[in-house]
């Protein structure tokens, strides 16, 4: 009986489907990688496999229990989870945030016992962090920093790790030690190991089995020499690859195709660099409009959380993101600010403005008056959004003084399809 079977699941954020009529099994000691483009469901895959998303049909099981009916804190004792992009802002020892992933382990009153700081011993040497415990989170470097919340996990004594992208951000020395250990983990404790990677040689090397998603189905499933065909790299990816045999492990090593250079390039849209201010799930839509026709994107700031985060998340969209709950500080906000300023403009979604995101319009009039070029989506509308008591209606007001423009996403298409400076020519 298979350790894990995702039967027939479709998931969706709020009308846009993520996830079509995923079906496969995953059996117990395997090593999984998830394969796929941009917006392609991968993230979305492992929330729904970890239990953090529940899918609007079909099921997903592990040992043949419906996943949403084993307890939380069961379920934590079975899988360990390391996210995509982990929030500390306490500085924490690295023992104590190690220590955490003893929770769902502990007693009714929370104490940590001998053997849960064996556990938690144990999970620091494995990951080679003894000698770092007592430093805190922030004291260490991005592999340090990645290896303590796998040990976090680790702690927890799972039967199953689920990694979300585990190396991005990382240089290549560091990819190549989380990659290693986890290997290590699935070869000698028999941990079975799910994970989220754009690097497809990393997956190919390392992995026993892929799943290639193309927009949000399952394409392919099996051993690399299997999934990893140019036929289904055209087809997913849409680029032209060479395929090889890498030796001596005999997995198949992906090269790009050199671009033909006398066609003169990509016509049509002319890329750019864009960032967008959403929240509340107003620029899920468009961050997946302007992904696919190939700009390059950024979002924020949102509360970690919010469905824009996610849909940013899922696309692989840099994101300045705020601890839920919160008004966004004014540390966020001037990484905000940093972003604007290197977009070639700025877009604001319909997004309701209170008093904890009207940070946001404030950043985007000092990056117009910086002469980056804004534009607002249903601007004029804005009163019907502002809830601060009219200080949103104030700033678009000034906004507009230093040449924002309202659009409607049409016009921004079009705009940016005819790959104009300004946005002020009419077509012909």
């Amino acid at each position: 009986m298979a350790l894990y079977r995702v039967e027939n699941i479709s998931f969706a954020y709020q009308e846009e489907w993520v996830l079509r009529n995923v079906d496969l099994e995953i059996e117990e000691g395997d090593f999984v990688g998830i394969l796929g483009p941009n917006g392609s469901g991968k993230s979305t895959l492992l929330k729904v496999m970890s239990g953090l998303l529940q899918p609007q049909e079909g099921r997903v099981s592990l040992e043949n229990r419906e996943i949403h009916r084993i307890p939380p804190g069961e379920r934590a004792r079975q899988i360990g989870v390391v996210p995509q992009e982990t929030y500390l802002d306490f500085p924490f020892m690295l023992e104590e945030v190690v220590a955490m992933g003893r929770y769902p382990h502990l007693g009714w009153w929370g104490t940590l016992r001998y053997r849960d700081m064996e556990y938690v011993e144990e999970a620091l040497a494995t990951t080679g962090l003894l000698e770092l415990r007592n430093r805190t989170i922030h004291q260490l470097s991005g592999g340090e920093r990645q290896r303590g919340i796998i040990a976090r996990a680790l702690a927890q004594n799972p039967r199953v790790l689920l990694l979300d992208e585990p190396v991005s951000n990382l240089d290549i020395k560091y990819q190549q030690g989380i990659f290693e250990l986890l290997l290590q983990l699935n070869r000698r404790e028999g941990l079975t190991i799910i994970l989220v990677s754009h690097d497809l040689n990393l997956a190919s090397q390392y992995c026993k089995n892929l799943i290639l998603l193309d927009r949000g189905r399952l394409k392919a499933l099996g051993p690399a020499e299997e999934v990893l065909t140019s036929e289904n790299i055209k087809q997913v990816y849409q680029v032209e690859v060479e395929v090889e045999k890498w030796s001596p492990l005999g997995k198949p090593r992906i090269n790009l195709r050199p671009p033909d250079l006398e066609e003169g390039g990509q016509k049509g849209i002319i890329p750019r660099r864009i960032h967008v201010v959403g929240g509340g799930g107003s620029s899920w839509r468009l961050l997946k409009r302007l992904r696919s026709a190939g700009h390059e994107l950024s979002l924020g700031a949102v509360n970690e959380g919010d469905t824009d985060s996610e849909g940013a998340r899922e696309l692989n969209i840099k994101c300045v993101r705020e601890i839920p709950f919160h008004h966004i500080s004014d540390e966020k906000l001037n990484q905000t600010l940093e972003m604007m300023v290197e977009a070639d403009l700025v877009v604001i979604a319909e997004v309701p403005f209170g008093r904890g995101n009207i940070g946001n319009l404030r950043m985007a009039l000092a990056a117009l008056q910086k002469g980056k070029k804004v534009f607002v989506l249903d601007g004029e509308n804005i009163a019907n959004r502002d809830f601060t008591g009219g200080d949103a209606v104030k700033l678009w007001e000034e906004m507009k003084k230093h040449g924002a423009r309202t659009v409607t996403p049409r016009e921004l298409e079009q705009i940016l399809k005819e790959g104009e400076e300004d946005g002020q020519k009419e077509k012909n």
